[in-house]
């Protein structure tokens, strides 16, 4: 059971110098699966956490066991206070601790007079130290493992996915930082690992479509981040000017119009509402009467000899002059007689199809005396005046339909008893436009039966026809995509775009719905691109982060600021809860740590501080109405620091006006490194810092008191390792004396134990290179000295370091406690 306990000892004292050093070059061979200087990429899937971690974790564990084990009573605790006597401390060994006799006690209570209550005491003090080291770094290692998690799984789940990739979609190849723990979780995304020049990043344009409409978003948003972008997307259409994207955008804002959403209602509710259903079909509807007006309107005027139509204005002249080009066969025409010189019927449907009404409604007029037909004339005559169809005159229309349908040859009299009965004429309506058209007009026409006809017109495109009808058969993927959109289903449409390598514009489609709060989202932003809902295949979930990511990530590291622009769209998401087990973490300001740490553009993305102090604005800044700024960089700098770039971390929180981060942050790292940083240059910038930043807010009414203070004390300590390996050994004591941090009088040994939990944590780590250095200063100091007096004193003051090191409950690593004995020994 000794040499367990003694095992334990040494465990719990290697955890303690690695957290407290930040180091890994002791851990086990297996567990050392990254280096600071040079990390290693991991081979086939990346695992996201570093092995070294469960190692640590599981040490951690069979400490713990293991102790609770063999820790007893009270013969444990008077063990420990045993070791850390002056007395005992020449016999500090691995073999077996057996119980302290009684004479043991009361020598050890003559010596240190240290009462059994001290000890135990001690001992519990003790213990609570080696919780926190523990508990602070498994909280360390926990925040490395969050990021490296999260990093791992923007890229490699979120980004890394060839069936949410359109092909055709080549990713950028750019530069790629290695990411926690020596794991690169870009490596499967084939990114240059070479070194990339630091100007890289500075905004290159993007491809011309892309370009464009960057540039507009980000006017934007500069403007106003907060507004709704479909002025900016307007102009960029503009700006563009081609054919197929207007042919997309037109329809796109005819449907994604405005505002529908009312609080507290949801976005589901409203897409299964009649509202949803009222405003699609009006706005649908409107589009297609327009568009088929500029289709006649283009062919007329294409053959104007032909036409015949002589400058003459309206629907009726239109007509005419449309159906002379096209010159339809007038076999099987009957009873309606001609109006000009086209069939009435014919020229009636045309009238209906232009959406215009009234005239409709004239023509209809003539065929009043056509007996046979008279509920379809009087409907037809009274729309100008309902705009829809009673439920009395839908029974009359029925009946008299099938009575005279077996008899009826007039193609274009079928088409419009099918329009207002909701049958298809094929005969007529040979385009899938002119099909869709005429469903949605029985919509229209019948409100009572609005919702149930909508929801079926919605099945019958994505559900019976769906993409292996329209796409497959050969037909365009941009004719499914206008039956989609006209018919309401944005998500299904921007997935057909996304599908089909028209990335640019679902993007955009998507962040407008998304803003004009039309779009149904997926709940974790880890999830598929579409998602059908299991009860209504017409329902389905859009994953927009993922599809802005993907977006991103081809100009991510050659144009931050669009890169930026983009992702703040993502500002209301937040990551799934499992990668961050408190809940989920802004997705924007995720992206905005991920971004600063691939482009190095720090100073470019969030600012940097100008000579006299003041902070400079970055990118991020025209986001200021909507997030806090400092909240941003603070984030940035929290990551920075479980990355392990300790300067910049500091510096961050310097420029988020964090002052008290800054302090904590820049304190704990030198508490690891003070004691050479006198000898090694590369860590004398970590005092300079420090030096600045105790300047810099040393008058801040803001900055906590405590951690000025403990700030103060570690510039101080740099102070005095300086004058030691200067050989400037009276000076390192003089500094030592004004610290008053460790006792130099045996008076005073038992008062500076007891208010040892007032030594600040971060100092705790320094004191057994401190008590090192001033016991080699002071019998450096006793050689010299010639006076008895003066070697007096430095005896008392050797004295007080070895009975101070051995009372106070921070245990010193064993070559420690043998060196101060060893020095002790040439003075006594």
């Amino acid at each position: 059971m000794a040499s367990q306990f003694d095992d334990i000892l040494r465990r719990a004292e290697q955890l303690h110098t690695d957290a407290s050093m930040g180091s890994v070059a002791k851990l086990p061979a297996s567990s050392r699966a990254m280096d600071v200087d040079g990390p290693a990429p991991l081979n086939g899937n990346a695992m996201m956490i570093d092995t070294g971690l469960a190692d640590i974790f599981r040490q951690s564990e069979e400490m713990w066991k293991r102790k609770n084990l063999t820790k007893q009573p009270m013969g444990a605790a008077s063990a420990i206070s045993a070791l850390k006597t002056s007395k005992d401390m020449s016999q500090l060994s691995i073999t077996a601790l057996s119980e302290p006799s009684p004479l043991q006690k009361e020598q050890k209570k003559d010596v240190t007079e240290y009462d059994e209550t001290a000890t135990v005491a001690d001992s519990l003090g003790y213990d609570s130290f080696v919780n926190k080291e523990i508990e602070r770094y498994v909280q360390s290692s926990y925040e490395r493992a969050r990021l490296e998690a999260e990093r791992s799984f923007l890229n490699q789940q979120v980004l890394h996915s060839d069936g949410g990739r359109p092909a055709g979609t080549p990713g950028r190849r750019a530069q790629s930082r290695q990411a926690l723990g020596g794991t690169d979780v870009f490596q499967h995304f084939n990114i240059d690992s070479t070194p990339t020049p630091s100007n890289m990043a500075t905004n290159q344009p993007l491809e011309y479509q892309q370009n464009v409409f960057a540039q507009k978003i980000d006017l934007a948003l500069r403007t106003n981040c907060q507004a709704v972008i479909k002025d900016a997307l307007m102009e960029a259409v503009d700006e563009i000017n081609d054919k197929d994207v207007n042919e997309i955008w037109d329809k796109v804002f005819v449907v994604c119009s405005k505002i529908l959403l009312e609080e507290p209602e949801n976005v589901r509710a409203l897409r299964t509402s009649r509202k949803w259903a009222e405003h699609v079909v009006s706005k649908s509807t409107k589009y297609l009467h327009e568009h088929f007006k500029q289709h006649a309107e283009a062919v007329v005027e294409n053959n104007l000899t032909i036409a015949k139509r002589g400058g003459i204005p309206g629907t009726l002249s239109l007509v005419d002059a449309y159906l002379n080009v096209k010159k339809f066969s007038h076999t099987g025409m009957e009873d309606g007689g001609l109006s000009g010189s086209h069939p009435t019927w014919m020229v009636l449907f045309y009238c209906l199809r232009l959406g215009d009404l009234k005239t409709a409604a004239d023509v209809a007029k003539k065929l009043f005396n056509v007996t046979h037909c008279s509920t379809l004339v009087g409907i037809v005559a009274n729309l100008v005046n309902t705009a829809s169809v009673e439920s009395d005159a839908k029974v009359k229309l029925s009946a008299e339909w099938r009575q005279g349908s077996a008899m009826c040859r007039d193609i274009y009299k079928k088409a419009i008893y099918g329009l207002l009965l909701g049958f298809d004429c094929p005969e007529v309506n040979t385009s899938i436009e002119d099909w869709l058209w005429a469903r949605l007009m029985f919509c229209k026409l019948h409100p009572r039966e609005l919702a149930s006809s909508f929801k079926q017109l919605q099945s019958t495109v994505c559900v019976e026809f769906g993409e292996e009808y329209f796409v497959h058969k050969g037909t365009s993927c941009a004719i499914y995509f206008s039956a989609l959109l006209l018919t309401g289903q944005l998500e299904q449409a921007i997935k057909v775009l996304f599908g089909e390598n028209l990335i640019v514009q679902a993007v955009h489609i998507a962040i407008l719905s998304y803003q004009l709060k039309l779009l149904i989202l997926s709940d974790r932003v880890s999830s598929e691109i579409l998602t059908s809902d299991v009860h209504d295949a017409t329902l389905c979930e859009l994953n927009l982060a993922r599809i802005v990511l993907l977006y991103v990530k081809n100009f991510e590291l050659t144009n931050v600021n669009f890169a930026l622009n983009y992702c703040f769209f993502l500002n209301k998401f937040e990551l799934d809860a499992s990668i961050d087990n408190r809940g989920g973490r802004n997705l924007f300001e995720s992206c905005v740590s991920r971004i600063v740490y691939l482009s190095n553009e720090t100073d470019q993305i969030l600012g940097r501080m100008n000579a006299q102090g003041e902070r400079l604005p970055g990118l991020i800044d025209k986001f200021a109405s909507a997030f806090n700024v400092s909240d941003i960089i603070s984030y940035v700098a929290a990551d920075t620091a479980a990355s392990g770039d300790v300067l910049q971390c500091v510096n961050l929180y310097a420029l988020a006006n964090r002052p008290n981060n800054a302090i904590q942050t820049i304190s704990r790292h030198m508490s690891s490194c003070i004691h050479k940083a006198a000898i090694d240059d590369s860590l004398k910038k970590y005092v300079e810092l420090a030096r600045w930043l105790a300047d810099r807010y040393k008058s801040r009414e803001d900055v906590e008191k405590t951690k000025l203070e403990t700030l103060f004390v570690l510039i101080n300590l740099d102070t005095f390792f300086r004058f030691f390996y200067e050989e400037k050994y009276d000076g390192a004591v003089r500094v030592i004396q004004k610290l008053n941090l460790i006792p130099l009088e045996p008076d005073e040994v038992q008062s500076a134990v007891q208010a040892f939990d007032m030594v600040p944590e971060e100092v705790r780590p320094v004191l057994p290179d401190l008590c090192t250095a001033l016991m080699k200063s002071i019998v450096a100091l006793y050689e010299k000295e010639g006076g008895s007096m003066e070697k007096i004193a430095l005896k008392e003051y050797a004295k007080s370091i070895v009975l101070y090191t051995a009372m106070i409950p921070y245990r010193f690593p064993i070559s420690s406690n043998s060196l101060l004995l060893q020095l002790q020994s040439k003075i006594v």
